[in-house]
């Protein structure tokens, strides 16, 4: 995940994930991306074949501190 910043451009998760924990938006950013991550798998599945992508179940990676 990166944020597209409009004036200084794509800015890292490096630098804006310790912001979100110190402002207390990590959740909210926690759970947009769970929910980005599901819908991006819904729209490749209804897009792409069986035979290109399976119908095994979608992974995401989470971690805490």
């Amino acid at each position: 995940m990166r944020w597209a910043h409009p004036e200084k451009g794509m800015i890292s998760p490096g630098v804006f994930i310790p912001v979100a924990e110190e402002s207390g938006l990590i959740t909210d950013l926690s759970r947009l991306a769970l929910n980005l991550a599901c819908d991006g798998a819904i729209k490749l599945q209804a897009a792409a074949s069986k035979d290109l992508i399976g119908d095994g179940p979608l992974f995401v990676g989470v971690t805490s501190r």
